[in-house]
């Protein structure tokens, strides 16, 4: 089997929490001080649960997730994978 280094990187990532504070900002769509539906960098964003959004219409975006933006891309990874592969950078 192949070994591979990952190649350092830097990426944003978004918690839940600040995905809602975002939203609320971006709708007035909003029921129970939670944002219905929005878009994040063109992608839709809809309430399923006041624990659960699904982006881009599939995908769910739970607390238990980070929502990681790379070059101007985003993806779901779970909080715990993220802290074992990445370190805060300092600015």
């Amino acid at each position: 089997m192949a070994k591979f280094k990952m190649k350092p990187m830097i990426v944003e990532a978004m918690t839940f929490d600040e995905l809602v504070q975002y939203g609320l900002t971006q709708t007035e769509n909003v029921y129970n001080n939670m944002p219905w539906s929005f878009e994040y960098m063109g992608v839709p964003i809809t309430h399923e649960t006041d624990d659960c959004y699904i982006i881009g219409g599939t995908e769910r975006f739970t607390k238990n997730h980070l929502l990681v933006i790379k070059n101007n891309e985003i993806s779901i990874v779970e909080k715990d994978a993220f802290e074992l592969i990445s370190e805060p950078v300092e600015e």
